[in-house]
């Protein structure tokens, strides 16, 4: 899954990220998330839900990939 361009300041090294959109709602979604991930329970299926509604250009696996990420930022909190 590794594109062919790279990046900036790099040296060479290739930009292995292919999931641009996430990248760009990232921190949005997780603040729009963020009570759902702190109640318990199932917190994917929630977080999900709300991510398809607020970004409905996402597709599954997208939505997947940010609730994932979400969920390890917001396991990494103090």
């Amino acid at each position: 899954m590794s594109a062919t361009s790279t990046f900036p300041g790099a040296a060479g090294q290739t930009e292995r990220r292919v999931h641009h959109k996430v990248r760009e709602v990232f921190t949005e979604a997780c603040a729009l998330i963020a009570p759902s991930l702190g109640k318990g329970g199932m917190p994917d299926a929630s977080a999900a839900s709300i991510l398809r509604q607020r970004y409905p250009e996402l597709s599954a696996l997208e939505i997947h990939v940010l609730v994932t990420a979400a969920v390890r930022a917001h396991a990494q909190r103090p």
